[in-house]
């Protein structure tokens, strides 16, 4: 017998299903933007209140970051989250997107967390400290389907498991409609999931060519705090050496075009957008 939780849940999923072909508009509107070479703007969120986040999904933000990583991994209470996050419409104005708690050289020994977030029907996953591109393809492959026998981007070869129940309500549509589309953007131009590496080490920084290389990478997101950490500045923001670094990553992922951000770290939102940063949390 379901709960009355589940059978609450699934009316509010089913009740205002999307029309996959209403117009040529994406689902995802953080890939929408970011495909158009627009700035995103996005907030992290460290906890889930659900006023807090149905105020959220009125606002003007492009995405949101729910913040698995340093507060709890709790995959009921993020189902719920999404419910709170998604118009009356059916649409998602606000892209959730989930930050995990697995960095990148552990992701081969914890897909089940990728898999869990993404049957909920979330749009993307960050993945903290991707130091190299292994890490990064790790990633990848813990996102990615099998390849049907058509597929013409087949490689990297995908390792989720399929049951998308969940995920495919939550974005309202069938099952195979949500197959078609649930694959990581721009690997796959239709694909209506992001993957979103966080470069947070001097190591990433000098393996950055290589991380943006990878087929399925779709955005970089620097984390200052760690950065200060990793080149020996614990605690600290703002220190020059580290700045130095930062505008280093700035400019090899503007020269792959490849969308990069960071918090603003001290320095104002405008600023930053300034400087060519477009992945942007407030």
């Amino acid at each position: 017998m379901r709960s009355a939780f589940a059978v609450i849940t699934c009316a509010a999923f089913l009740s205002s299903p999307l029309a996959l072909a209403q117009d040529d508009s994406r689902l995802n509107g953080m890939i929408d933007k970011l495909a158009a070479g627009e700035a995103v703007e996005g907030v992290f969120y460290n906890t889930l209140d659900f006023n807090s986040l149905r105020q959220t999904a009125r606002s003007d933000l492009d995405y949101i970051i729910i913040d698995m990583e340093h507060h709890p991994f709790d995959v009921t209470a993020l189902r719920q989250a999404l419910v709170n996050l998604r118009a009356a419409d059916g649409s998602f104005p606000v892209t959730p997107i989930v930050r995990v708690g697995s960095n990148g050289s552990e992701v081969s020994s914890n897909r089940w967390m990728f898999k869990q977030v993404l049957d909920m029907g979330v749009f993307g996953i960050m993945v903290p400290f991707v130091n190299t591109a292994d890490e990064a393809r790790d990633a990848v492959i813990a996102m990615r389907y099998p390849p049907a026998r058509d597929d013409p981007q087949p490689e990297p070869r995908g390792l989720r498991g399929w049951s998308p129940g969940t995920a495919s309500a939550t974005w309202g549509l069938s099952s195979q409609e949500y197959a078609q589309i649930a694959d990581l953007w721009p690997l796959d131009p239709q694909g209506e999931l992001i993957l979103v590496a966080q470069i947070e080490t001097a190591e990433a920084i000098d393996n950055l060519e290589e991380i943006m290389a990878v087929p399925g990478v779709g955005a970089l997101f620097i984390g200052p705090a760690d950065l200060h950490n990793d080149m020996g500045f614990l605690g600290q923001s703002g220190v020059a050496e580290v700045e130095e670094r930062i505008q280093e990553a700035l400019q090899k992922a503007n020269d792959a075009d490849m969308p990069i951000g960071l918090t603003p770290a001290g320095s104002s939102l405008e600023e930053r957008l300034e400087q060519g940063f477009r992945v942007m949390t407030r």
